[in-house]
């Protein structure tokens, strides 16, 4: 049985980040991060008038989502807390573990959709994950882009599937035989895959989702062409990246889309080419999720990245780590279920000390230095080791 994995509610951000009101934890009644018989008592004390609680506590401790808090709701998280339930919610987004790949199903009531389906050898693998998920035909199917890892081994489950809907690509392709692959198996649908058009968007049952990529015009480059997804469930979205990298990145900002989002499918599978301050700065996630392999040729994810995602506060799964993870929304809060019994990366409270990076002259100061950046040139960091390692030198006047 999947564990469920207990997070912190709290999104503590960096002067750099704006706290944004995202997804609050199922369950977590008193918001210190951990599940337990006491969060079903507090819910069991407010059903009778013996306790109040605030919004987020009110928004948590509805485990059922019936817009009361009552004491069948204090019976489900205490099932939870002891591993007899889980909590339902009608949107559902599995982080398919396909080793250095990825693959991702997404869920809204009977719509069907799959992101990806790693490598050629994978798609047996994800073939039967959809199998037991009870998946029987697929409503979309999207190739993020042309790479192997991405692309692989989508023809063996489109064999296997019937796609009732659509199916999108990028218009930069790849000369090789497992595109090829599945553009036959495109065909033999009577397919053609249709490249989405910048800032469209699409029903996907009660969600919305948003085309926010590929940005670049003309780019020669896969990981660049990658399609970006924003999906919208009431108040919690999340954002699915491919493999854009930094340019990728920038131009999406530069388009002016909104990329907040509860939940950031890091880019790149945690490459430091992508996943940049000023991207996260944009996104604001509490949650990240990061497919990646065990002892991987690259050294994904890279230290600069999770040093980004540490600094920003953002609470990180990983397949290597984790398993396939699963996350569960109601519209309002958020559950995370994953394989294996392992902590998430969650970053300790930012230190009262802070540093300030000068992003132009790569020097970080105190912040009572009187040599400060102006604040578009600002960079804040949460530890003296992380601004070195990011490349920065103490400033020579405050010393810090």
């Amino acid at each position: 049985m999947k564990k469920y994995i207990v997070i912190i509610l709290c999104f503590f951000m960096l002067p750099l980040f704006v706290l944004c009101a995202g997804a609050v934890q199922i369950g977590d009644a008193d918001g210190n991060g951990i599940l337990t018989s006491a969060d079903a008592r507090l819910a069991l004390r407010h059903s009778v008038d013996l306790e109040n609680l605030d919004a987020d506590a009110l928004i948590a401790a509805d485990a059922d989502n019936d817009n009361a808090v009552t004491a069948a709701d204090a019976r489900l998280i205490l099932r939870e807390v002891v591993g007899l339930e889980r909590f339902a919610g009608d949107f559902r987004i599995d982080f398919i573990d396909v080793g250095q790949a990825k693959s991702i199903l997404v869920q809204n009531g009977d719509m069907t959709m799959l992101v990806d389906a790693g490598n050629v050898q994978d798609g047996e693998l994800v073939c039967d994950y959809l199998y037991h998920c009870g998946v029987t035909s697929l409503d979309f199917v999207v190739c993020t882009h042309a790479h192997e890892d991405h692309a692989g081994g989508l023809a063996d489950v489109m064999n296997a599937y019937t796609v009732t809907q659509a199916v999108f690509a990028p218009s930069l392709t790849a000369d090789t035989a497992n595109y090829k692959n599945f553009r036959d198996a495109c065909k033999a649908q009577k397919l053609t895959p249709i490249h989405p058009t910048l800032g469209s968007t699409i029903s996907f049952g009660d969600c919305e989702i948003e085309f926010l990529g590929p940005a670049l015009a003309d780019t020669t480059d896969l990981n660049d062409s990658s399609i970006v997804l924003k999906i919208t469930y009431e108040d919690t979205s999340f954002l699915l990246t491919g493999d854009a990298e930094t340019a990728s990145e920038y131009a999406m900002i530069d388009e002016g889309f909104d990329l907040s989002a509860d939940v950031l499918d890091v880019g790149h599978h945690g490459s430091s080419s992508s996943t940049s301050y000023v991207f996260l700065r944009q996104v604001m996630p509490e949650f990240a999720v990061i497919s990646c392999g065990t002892d991987n040729d690259y050294g994904h994810p890279h230290e600069e990245v999770t040093s980004r995602l540490a600094d920003a506060r953002v609470i990180t799964y990983r397949t290597d780590k984790h398993g396939t993870i699963q996350v569960i929304s109601n519209g309002k809060a958020l559950a995370f279920y994953t394989d294996n019994d392992f902590e998430a990366d969650i970053p300790d409270p930012p230190i009262v000390k802070q540093y300030i990076g000068n992003i132009n002259s790569k020097k970080f100061h105190l912040p009572t230095c009187g040599n400060l950046p102006a604040e578009h040139n600002r960079i804040y960091f949460a530890s003296r080791d992380t601004a070195i390692a990011q490349g920065y030198a103490p400033c020579g006047s405050c010393k810090p």
